[in-house]
């Protein structure tokens, strides 16, 4: 099957999990964080619009209209603040991120309801979010309204900029437009390397002499959990590179200082030996590894080795972790729900 038929078939398989709009609920990676169904009914919601956008099957449309209906019920977003996304305390915390993939729901409705209400709620929870100019970053907006802490994951913070800026530029809101501008421009800044990668937090020095509170919460997180760290640093690279890749080819302002070191990084990670990153508990099994890294050399164009080959990567994905769910009438049970849920990343890999 080709990738459009492959969505098609993952959203029909999808139909038997889906509970009042709401799909299975996962967990927060080898953390095993339980989650709340919030965040993997947003990704099968963009996995369902593009399937009507594919077929014009309006059983796919209904299910993007009732998941996004159940999302944006109260007991998600019970402060009208930020969305519950971690199964846990209403005062947690729930990073960035999961406003991330709240925003790209809410585009992927927008779309395909042709309903800009959506867009709507998707830009003010943007906006709800504070943007730090002392070092271009976002904190996280708390479950209460309250505003914590800036998040130290560069992962997240690429992610909830890049939709933010498919969102300023939907919505041609010229303020969120500016903030993510600033971002981007300086987002160079606070990459470091471990292992020739990217490393997935944020470099300490751009909290230093400025953000007394995260440079020490996050100096002391790299101390007391160094291997943890290194994994998550080459697990975690493919999915941070991607949404720089989707930036760039939106226009955000990264070539001139990032985008080099993203593409040398990238060919870095390819020369990993598979049986490594297979062993890898944040690769493939976790983050949808083969996906991120075809739309990588795909969106940066990165000229690499047959073996390297963005289709090879997507195969790998597929024929590995995937097949079951696409393949078996046991696909509810296995793989987990976070991975299943998951496969709208390959909805980027599919033209139009």
């Amino acid at each position: 099957m080709n990738i459009p038929e492959l969505i098609v078939t993952a959203a029909e398989r999808g139909i038997h999990l889906c509970k009042a709009g709401l799909y299975p609920p996962g967990y927060n990676g080898p953390w095993e964080q339980m989650e709340t169904p919030a965040r993997n009914t947003c990704h099968w919601a963009v996995t369902n619009a593009k399937a009507y956008a594919l077929t014009g099957n309006g059983a796919y449309k209904d299910l993007v209209y009732r998941s996004i209906k159940a999302i944006l019920e109260q007991r998600f977003c019970p402060f009208s603040a930020s969305f519950m996304i971690l199964n846990a305390n209403r005062s947690f915390p729930n990073g960035i991120v999961g406003q991330a993939w709240v925003m790209e729901a809410l585009v992927a409705a927008c779309r395909c309801l042709e309903d800009h209400h959506y867009l709507e709620v998707a830009r003010r929870l943007a906006l709800k979010h504070h943007f730090e100019p002392s070092v271009n970053l976002w904190a996280i907006l708390n479950i209460d309204g309250t505003t914590g802490p800036i998040h130290s994951s560069l992962n997240q913070q690429l992610w909830f900029g890049v939709m933010s800026l498919v969102v300023a530029k939907l919505s041609n809101d010229e303020n969120l437009l500016s903030t993510c501008d600033r971002f981007f421009a300086n987002v160079h800044r606070h990459a470091w390397y471990a292992k020739d990668l990217i490393h997935m937090k944020i470099n300490p020095r751009s909290f230093m002499a400025k953000r007394g509170r995260e440079s020490r919460d996050l100096i002391r997180l790299l101390l007391t959990e160094r291997k943890t760290q290194s994994e998550a640093t080459v697990g975690y690279l493919p999915y941070t590179l991607f949404p720089l890749a989707m930036a760039w080819k939106l226009g955000a302002n990264t070539k001139k200082e990032l985008l080099p070191e993203a593409e040398r990084c990238a060919k870095n990670f390819i020369k990993i030996p598979l049986s490594d990153l297979a062993n890898n508990c944040y690769c493939f099994s976790y983050h949808p590894t083969g996906f991120e890294v075809a739309y990588i050399l795909k969106a940066l164009d990165i000229n690499t080795e047959a073996l390297s080959d963005a289709d090879f990567w997507t195969s790998y994905q597929l024929e590995n972790y995937y097949n079951h769910f696409l393949h078996s009438p046991e696909a509810s049970t296995r793989p987990c729900p976070t991975l299943i849920a998951r496969f709208h990343e390959i909805t980027y890999l599919c033209p139009g």
